[in-house]
């Protein structure tokens, strides 16, 4: 098993990727003026601003399985 950096994956594309590998993410928690939030994903090597301005969304059960303490908000579509 071997750690692969997701700008790697990005940059070389999925086929570099073996049964097993370990892509590291970074996930990001944005709360609303709405009482909602989203959850975007990165790299770890991007800072939470840049995650949040410009990550990837994630879904409603992803977003809520790694971002349990907002469990009393609305997901943002």
């Amino acid at each position: 098993m071997a750690t692969v950096s997701r700008a790697k994956v990005y940059n070389e594309g999925g086929h570099i990727l073996k049964p097993g590998d370990i892509v590291p993410v970074k996930f990001v928690a944005v709360i609303g003026h709405a009482d909602d939030f989203a959850v975007y994903m990165g790299i770890p090597e991007q800072s939470d601003g840049e995650i949040a301005s410009y990550g990837d969304k994630v879904g409603e059960d992803v977003g809520r399985a790694v971002a349990p303490y907002c469990s009393h908000l609305d997901y943002r579509h």
